[in-house]
């Protein structure tokens, strides 16, 4: 997801989701105004 800083309320179940699913290495990368990156394990 782009935009995962300046938009976190709207983003926030998916961003709680991916970052809380054990089948995935996920972080919000702090460039520009974030990205959601997301690993399949």
């Amino acid at each position: 997801a782009d935009n995962a800083i300046n938009h976190y309320e709207t983003l926030k179940p998916m961003l709680d989701k991916a970052l809380n699913d054990d089948r995935v290495d996920a972080l919000v990368v702090p460039i520009g105004k974030g990205e959601l990156l997301c690993r399949k394990l």
